[in-house]
């Protein structure tokens, strides 16, 4: 007698994928329900916290193989820990007080090194040169203090409300320690003000400064699709001189004395004729001037600071400029005796520069008046007009009171992109 069973070879490919997608699904909805960006924040504050044991211990460590040294420069003044030499005065919470660090980095990566695999580094903005990790000595005890968590906590909330689209109204709210946060130019996420940021037009609807400190006039120009594809979050130019952003509360931030960067996203329409991008004369001929250009088929942009006898210029050399692709360009600025010219793009150092020999008369150039500052033009300072204007669109304008390094641009593109 016989017998004849029936086995069930598995599951089709088809109620497979039905599973799979059913499990998509459901995990897609418990994440929303969580909240990502309090998930995300739970993740880093748990890093943050692993990171100062690992600190502590590093350090403790250190003091017992030494017979109770501590590594060079650790004392009780906090320092930011990193490898860079300077610019390392950020702004920290320390024991409740908001301190302003010394300049100079403390440098433990080598002292340190045979207990860490490299200093460990904030999840939110650190890097080997600044970790935003501060260390001091309190007693005989060594204190670690994080730099950017607080804020953290701030561009949680408001990440939620941008997102969402019920507030904010382009700027997070300022009750937080530490770095100020703000709304992104794509308002899903905020983003912490850099060390040295004075201006920033984000040009998404309106011209207004971020910041609070210098709105732009907007004359004639036209809302268009900002960089990540965002409608109306940007400003078209059309080279009419009746169309530009202009600033004129007498702006005197511009100067061949003074260090400077401007940041900007910019989106050529045209590379045949002449186009003015930023700037202003500071005469009625316009030979002493501080301008941002576009040169007829070098498809390039050029920088040029005139005293009306000898100028100064740069431009980017590298990388050659595209109509109708978005660039992101960074212009860097050392002002005083033996200026320093820089131009990045898309994060990348530019070379050419002409006339780097000259030094400006300085007499001559601090009687300029600015009167203001031209965005999408060249502001004419004895009229107060814009004039020269640019062909083309203009996203998310930074001004900072300071020469970037090349890894703060590169961060910048990498934030921005």
């Amino acid at each position: 007698m016989s017998s004849c069973h029936k086995h069930r070879a598995g599951f089709t490919l088809i109620e497979l994928l039905i599973v799979l997608g059913i499990l998509a699904v459901a995990a897609a909805v418990v994440f929303v329900a969580l909240n990502p960006t309090k998930v995300f924040h739970s993740a880093n504050e748990a890093r943050r916290a692993t990171d100062k044991e690992n600190l502590v211990k590093a350090f403790d460590l250190y003091f017992f193989d030494q017979k109770g040294r501590w590594p060079d420069g650790l004392d009780v003044t906090p320092r930011l820990l990193g490898t860079a030499p300077t610019g390392c005065g950020v702004e920290c919470e320390i024991d409740g007080a908001k301190t302003v660090l010394p300049d100079a980095c403390l440098d433990v990566s080598q002292p340190l090194s045979p207990y860490l695999n490299g200093l460990p580094v904030n999840p939110s903005v650190g890097n080997q040169e600044k970790t935003y990790y501060a260390a001091r000595l309190v007693g005989k005890v060594v204190k670690i203090y994080d730099c950017v968590g607080q804020a953290d906590v701030c561009l949680s909330d408001c990440s939620e409300r941008c997102g969402g689209g019920n507030g904010c109204g382009g700027s997070c709210p300022n009750t937080c320690s530490g770095a100020t946060p703000y709304c992104d130019n794509n308002h899903t996420a905020c983003v912490a003000a850099a060390n040295g940021l004075a201006d920033w037009w984000q040009l998404n609807g309106n011209a207004d400064d971020v910041l609070g400190e210098r709105n732009l006039e907007i004359i004639g120009v036209s809302p268009t699709a900002d960089h990540y594809g965002n409608e109306g979050q940007a400003y078209d130019f059309s080279l009419n001189d009746q169309q530009c952003l202009n600033l004129t509360d007498g702006w005197q931030a511009l100067d061949y004395n003074r260090d400077f960067s401007l940041s900007f996203w910019f989106k050529a329409a045209d590379l045949n004729t002449w186009n003015n991008v930023f700037g202003y004369c500071g005469d009625a001929d316009c030979v002493k001037t501080l301008r941002i250009y576009q040169e007829p088929n070098k498809n390039r942009l050029d920088f040029t600071i005139s005293d009306g006898v000898n100028s100064r210029g740069a431009g980017n050399g590298n990388d050659k400029l595209t109509v109708g692709l978005w660039t992101q360009m960074v212009l860097t600025f050392q002002g005083g005796n033996g200026q320093v010219i820089k131009w990045y793009q898309n994060g990348q150092p530019q070379t050419n520069c002409w006339n780097c020999s000259q030094q400006l008369n300085r007499s001559v150039y601090q009687g300029v008046t600015v009167a203001g500052f031209g965005v999408g033009s060249v502001m004419n300072s004895p009229s107060g007009q814009c004039a020269s204007t640019f062909g083309g669109s203009l996203d998310d304008v930074r001004f900072y009171n300071k020469a970037l390094t090349a890894q703060e641009v590169a961060d910048l593109y990498n934030a921005t992109k």
